[in-house]
């Protein structure tokens, strides 16, 4: 598996923001390391959610760059989800869309007639 995961660790347990890292195969055939430093902070490694298909904590997030808007169609497109029903996390200011869920994701992609092949059940 090339990406590991990495979250700030206070007291034992985890929280923040997941961050996965690219590990390459000659750096697998080592063990991976167990902390990295990211942004001044040091980040441990979470092998829960290396292995879990849904966040455990649920605060994990689906940023997508293919349903994405151009910066100036934000307020548009949030107001555009808002009517068809379809709730969203955020709009990120470069356009990207922020989901909280892979079903979030897959209900305005459906709205927008859009769909993801070979999704592996995403």
């Amino acid at each position: 598996m090339p990406f590991y995961s990495y979250r700030e660790m206070i007291d034992g347990e985890f929280f923040g923001e997941v961050v996965e890292e690219f590990i390459t195969l000659g750096d697998q055939l080592s063990q991976p390391p167990q902390k990295i430093k990211r942004g001044g902070k040091t980040l441990h490694r979470d092998v829960i959610s290396d292995h879990c298909r849904t966040p455990v904590r649920g605060d994990k997030e689906y940023v997508s760059e293919a349903l994405a808007c151009h910066p100036s169609e934000v307020g548009e497109k949030l107001a555009e989800a808002k009517k068809l029903g379809v709730s969203l996390k955020r709009i990120n200011p470069d356009g990207t869309i922020v989901f909280s869920s892979a079903r979030q994701k897959e209900q305005y992609a459906k709205a927008y007639g859009c769909y993801q092949k070979n999704s592996f059940g995403l």
